[in-house]
């Protein structure tokens, strides 16, 4: 035998046992992609698999499909751009306070950040649409310079115009093998059973219905629990309740987060914008402190921007939970900032 026989002979070898070495990683990854337990893959409506939950899912990928798929038969001038908090924010209610030709849409995505609102900005940008009108709503925990942690998944991954493709997806694969998701999403699928644990809150909440034109979901159905026996809903979910006596007040922004705001205004002022920026209450509390709130108003204009971090965060019969208000709540403040 040769001296190229042996060598060629070894490089077979190598490569069968290197295959046979990444058989499990490829059996892992097939069985993520045909299980698609995030809804990042396959086309999706969260109400398709709506049993007491729904299976989980990405609400900023949710968005930016819905958008994607309607925008060429819907001309969108309107968007409610925010975290979880803006799914309250009835499109309905809201037209009553714009102008005829608003055509409005949830831009929204879980833990948004401000590179998630700037991203979605520059896709409406880049797609030659017009933000007419908008509503910027923030949470004071929104302005840190990270990303909400506690979900991997619900993290905000960004817009996959603006991010590597292979770098969202294994993000998201990386996810579905975190100990913490596996314990609970794995005996679902045996089960059929969409069961959270005290530690680990996986799956969606229940919802009324979908309008994936308009990307909203209807929660209203805690609304009906509330008003059907109150005690029982507060009991059910106290943990997600955190009473605060008094102001917990994040720390200052930072050049950074500036920047971005600065980015946000000449986005919306290019556009000739009519919008408002909402400081919206939370149960738990967080709220700016002064000094930023007044940097906002310099940024965007003391008559655009409005203080409502203190907002019935006296009742708890207020909020769905700690940072979540109530529809009623969402109603009120869009009426006291149009003023009708």
């Amino acid at each position: 035998m040769t001296m190229a026989d042996k060598e060629r002979k070894q490089l077979n070898r190598f490569v069968k046992r290197t295959l046979l070495a990444c058989l499990p990683l490829l059996a892992i990854v097939m069985t993520y992609i045909a299980i698609d337990p995030f809804n990042v893959i396959w086309g999706f409506n969260p109400m398709d698999k709506v049993a007491e939950k729904s299976e989980p899912f990405n609400r900023s990928r949710l968005a930016v499909e819905a958008y994607l798929n309607h925008r060429d038969s819907v001309d969108y001038n309107a968007f409610l751009f925010g975290s979880s908090r803006t799914i309250y924010y009835s499109v309905d209610e809201w037209k009553r306070h714009l102008p005829d030709d608003a055509v409005c849409f949830h831009f929204d995505a879980a833990w948004e950040t401000l590179e998630g609102m700037l991203d979605k900005m520059d896709l409406i940008k880049e797609k030659g649409d017009r933000i007419k009108y908008a509503i910027l709503e923030f949470h004071a925990d929104q302005f840190a310079d990270t990303a909400h942690a506690e979900i991997p998944y619900r993290q905000d991954f960004r817009l996959r115009h603006s991010e590597n493709v292979f770098a969202y997806h294994f993000r998201h694969f990386m996810s579905a093998l975190n100990t913490d998701f596996l314990k609970v999403y794995i005996p679902y699928l045996f089960t059929g059973k969409m069961e959270d644990t005290e530690e680990n809150k996986v799956f969606e909440s229940p919802m009324r219905g979908y309008d994936p034109m308009k990307n909203e979901i209807d929660y209203r159905n805690f609304d009906d629990e509330i008003d059907t026996d109150s005690t029982a809903y507060f009991n059910r979910y106290s943990r997600h309740y955190q009473k605060a006596a008094v102001d917990s007040v994040v720390p200052r922004m930072s050049d950074e987060r500036i920047a971005l705001l600065r980015e946000m205004r000449r986005r919306l002022n290019a556009d000739s914008t009519d919008y408002r920026v909402i400081l919206g209450p939370s149960f738990y509390r967080h709220v700016n402190n002064s000094t930023d709130v007044a940097l906002l108003r310099r940024i965007f204009g003391v008559k655009r921007v409005y203080d409502f971090q203190h907002l019935g965060v006296e009742s708890q019969s207020n909020f769905y939970d700690n940072i979540h208000y109530r529809y009623f709540i969402a109603d009120s403040i869009m009426t006291m900032v149009y003023g009708k």
